[in-house]
């Protein structure tokens, strides 16, 4: 996990988790750290962050970033969770929770629910993974869910392999890291 490591990205976006090659097993790697912090604090929850003016500064791509940061507030490991709960949304629906284009729009959305988890979409997916993304993207940081939490939830555990049995593999543009 990257948070366990004190590392904040900033700028999780389907573009930036890609697979290490074209094998069917092959594993997947977060790529591009040129937003990342390296956390110098703990709160009691495990949330890390970086107490820096770059940390209060809204980074990333506008449809990711979550409500705490576009408010300048500090930039948190749980604002990773928010871009990866975008993710998860979009890639069980095929589109993402609000319009990006619109940034009035969306950080309005993003104050309150904005995502509706009974449109005709969400008809065919399961309750767990319902749950999952609502609690990846719930406005309130201290209920959002950590990365650790996310990977300890009933939908993940049920879907998803084992990714802490594999090492760490963090990729930049200057070359891998392994943990």
């Amino acid at each position: 996990l990257l948070h366990s490591k004190q590392i904040i990205h900033r700028d999780l976006k389907p573009e930036n988790i890609v697979y290490r090659s074209a094998d069917a097993n092959a594993d997947a790697v977060i790529v591009d750290f040129g937003f990342a912090i390296i956390a110098r604090n703990t709160l009691p929850d495990g949330t890390c962050y970086h107490e820096d003016a770059n940390a209060f500064t809204p980074l990333g791509t506008h449809g990711y970033i979550s409500p705490e940061s576009y408010e300048r507030c500090l930039y948190t490991s749980k604002s990773d969770m928010w871009a990866l709960g975008v993710v998860t949304y979009t890639v069980l629906v095929g589109f993402p929770p609000f319009d990006s284009k619109d940034k009035q729009l969306s950080l309005r959305t993003r104050r309150g629910k904005y995502y509706p988890l009974s449109s005709a979409p969400w008809k065919n997916i399961s309750n767990e993974a319902k749950d999952l993304v609502s609690k990846m993207l719930c406005v309130d940081v201290a209920e959002r869910l950590s990365a650790q939490e996310v990977l300890d939830h009933p939908w993940v555990r049920k879907h998803v392999a084992s990714v802490c049995d594999k090492p760490l593999h963090l990729i930049s543009i200057w070359g891998t890291i392994v943990f």
